[in-house]
């Protein structure tokens, strides 16, 4: 009877109906094209058929060419977006599937779990653009799927298809590795007094299940040896498969590069509440109050309850427990992506709790995804957002026929560049050079995919010089900080010339075409970013032009998107640095009186108010900036050039000493410490 009823459900059409809803909330909130983060990478790899960022995602780039092939209008990056709200919806289904047979086919508690899992605003805010995640979801849901409905005697191919589905899974994305506890639990459990099953040809052929579904990472070595266009860090080698897909540029088991901070109790109780408050975040109190009371039930199911529980802790508190990333809030985008996977698990415990309550109970928590779809939808909606694409469009547009472009701006735009330049074909008389030779092959020999810091950038500063002096193109950069490598280079815009005709003056204000994302929903940090970046660059080269009314429009972008940010020492500095002491006085003591004043602004501001004559004032800043900071060198040499006015020798001498301890290599402190101290003498 428990079957037929299943098995209707399977059949009938509400599930379905669900899941075309869901999509289509999906698609109305879509990114129309290319946006931050890896969007750019994988929307090219899409369109060319190339390989991604460590470890590969073979199996999503396959399934990224095959929408761009297969769906015959939009861009690139649109097509590439449908693949992620398409695995998010399948795998919300298949949430709803495993759920129906945790509550013993009531489609109530079907539909509210997977409703709340595709609802939630992490997960709907995966389908909107260009990511991993989805196809990741709906593989691992699915495992989870032929878990929960295995029954009470599962066969031994029930075993066997696990073992695939995790090997494939991992090659979707590697937290599937995390659900091995999990799985061996369930196994153990299950087969645990059939021994007949557990033996030598068992051992051997699970692996070989699993290895068959991971075996689609081959598709990395075999297509880099086609040279695709896009191909991070060129695998064609053995060694540089390995690199790849063992994930060796961060480490294999570290979210990004750098060390972990140390895991004291403090740091432990923080991140279990990082995680309680991501729960509610996404599943809203009353999601987490059905939460508590589905782990209740689950705990008495050792079979299904105790190996979603283990899901569920293994790959939401244990992973971030073991992540290398603090939770402050830099550490928040980086994180809250991989919670895609234990939201999963515990939807599926909502319904092991569901299933107990009365009838009217379990309608009423229809409520709660009906809540989340109105109350997220407007917040998720990022079908308006271009600014990833214009900022793009607007550099290569500017740049003069033929550049060599160097790209040294990493994920926030070299990845959006590379898209346009590469797949999309624009400018293709421009040479495309990606400085962090991930995207496209290094042009700095095959050791640079392993080096970092100064060694990586003096290999960088040799051979950009080098092509530079033997190519006859105009060159460029797309860099926001010049200090990396010391390649002398003049500001044009949002761009940097090495060379090419000089640019006098050009109002590239007018020129750009920015779309600014609406008031609301508020731009995330990346965008937000962007949008900083945007008008620090701009209202820099306007200063630099002297054209101080669209630098003042840019600065007040600053501050409009950004109003809590410190900007005013920042910007004091660059009015400083074109002579504009006024409007540059101006913002420093904004900075002081904000309390944002570092010991380089006060030193910028007493010079300004010594330039004006007024040396007691002058003295008292450069005194505060060595309070905060008893080694700024520029503070201790204009002390000691008051003084020297003041024909002070005594202090003139303590000050420059002060210099020439600190800074040995300052000639000039050594030539007028000489002078001062015969001056004593006299």
């Amino acid at each position: 009877m428990l079957l037929k009823k299943t098995l209707s459900c399977y059949l009938s059409s509400v599930p379905y109906i669900i899941a075309l809803l869901m999509f289509g909330g999906y698609l109305f909130t879509m990114v129309p094209g290319v946006t931050g983060d890896d969007s750019g990478e994988f929307a090219a790899v899409g369109a060319t058929l190339g390989t991604a960022h460590p470890p590969g995602y073979p199996l999503y780039c396959l399934a990224a060419r095959g929408a761009v092939t297969v769906i015959p209008w939009a861009n690139s990056a649109y097509r590439v977006n449908l693949v992620s709200a398409f695995f998010i919806s399948a795998a919300a289904l298949t949430v709803y599937f495993a759920a129906l047979a945790l509550a013993e086919g009531s489609i109530i508690v079907a539909a509210a779990s997977g409703l709340i899992y595709g609802f939630s605003p992490l997960v709907w805010g995966m389908a909107n653009v260009t990511e991993v995640y989805g196809m990741a979801a709906f593989l691992m849901a699915l495992m989870g799927l032929v878990i929960v409905r295995a029954g009470a005697k599962p066969q031994l191919n029930t075993l066997y298809v696990i073992a695939f589905l995790f090997g494939l899974s991992m090659a979707a994305h590697y937290t599937a590795g995390l659900l091995l506890a999990g799985i061996i639990w369930w196994a153990y459990y299950h087969y645990r007094n059939q021994n007949q099953i557990f033996n030598l040809r068992t051992a051997v052929t699970l692996p070989v299940f699993a290895v068959m579904g991971f075996s689609v990472v081959l598709y990395i070595y075999i297509r880099a040896n086609a040279n695709p266009l896009f191909g991070w860090e060129d695998p064609k080698t053995v060694e540089r498969f390995w690199q790849v897909i063992a994930r060796l540029r961060y480490g294999s088991f570290s979210l990004a590069q750098g060390g972990a901070p140390p895991l004291s109790p403090e740091m432990i109780a923080k991140k279990l509440y990082f995680f309680g408050k991501i729960v509610v975040n996404n599943f809203t109190w009353a999601g987490a109050t059905l939460l508590l009371f589905g782990t209740y039930h689950a705990f008495k199911d050792k079979a299904r309850g105790w190996t979603l529980l283990a899901f569920a802790i293994f790959s939401g508190p244990g992973f971030l427990l073991l992540a290398n990333a603090g939770v402050g809030a830099g550490s928040l985008a980086l994180l809250e992506r991989f919670f895609f996977l234990p939201l999963l698990w515990l939807a599926l415990i909502i319904a092991f709790g569901m299933r107990f309550l009365p009838r009217y109970a379990s309608g009423a928590a229809l409520l709660i995804p009906i809540f989340m779809f109105l109350n997220n939808a407007p917040s998720l909606n990022r079908r308006n957002e271009f600014l990833f694409y214009d900022y793009a469009k607007n550099m290569l547009r500017t740049l003069p026929p033929r550049t060599l472009l160097f790209s040294d701006r990493a994920d926030e735009m070299e990845f959006v560049l590379g898209y346009l330049h590469v797949a999309q074909g624009m400018r293709p008389d421009v040479e495309f050079i990606d400085c962090n030779a991930g995207i496209t092959r290094s042009i700095y020999g095959d050791n640079y995919y392993r080096i970092w810091g100064k060694p990586r950038l003096a290999i960088r500063e040799a051979t950009e010089k080098a092509l530079i002096a033997k190519s006859t193109r105009p060159v460029y950069y797309t860099s926001f900080d010049t200090n990396f490598v010391n390649i002398p280079r003049v500001q044009d815009g949002l761009l940097f010339r090495v060379r090419g005709n000089p640019v006098t003056n050009f109002p590239f204000h007018e020129v750009y075409a920015l779309r600014l994302p609406p008031a609301a929903p508020a731009p995330d940090e990346r965008l937000k970013g962007l949008l900083l970046t945007h008008f620090q660059l701009n209202g820099s080269y306007c200063l630099g032009t002297t054209n101080l009314t669209e630098a003042e429009r840019n600065f007040r972008g600053l501050t409009a998107f950004d109003p809590f940010g410190l900007w005013d020492s920042t910007l004091g500095y660059l009015y400083h640095s074109k002579g504009l002491f006024e409007q540059a006085q101006r913002h420093y003591e904004r900075a002081v009186a904000m309390g944002d004043a570092r010991p380089e602004t006060y030193v910028n501001l007493g010079a300004i108010y010594e330039h004006n004559g007024l040396r007691p004032r002058a003295m008292e800043l450069y005194q505060q900036a060595l309070s905060m900071n008893p080694g700024n060198v520029q503070a201790h040499f204009n002390l000691a050039v008051i003084y020297w006015r003041d024909e002070n020798w005594q202090n003139v001498i303590r000050e420059l000493e002060a210099v020439t301890n600190l800074d040995p290599a300052n000639v000039a402190a050594k030539e007028y410490l000489s002078a001062a101290k015969k001056r004593l003498i006299r």
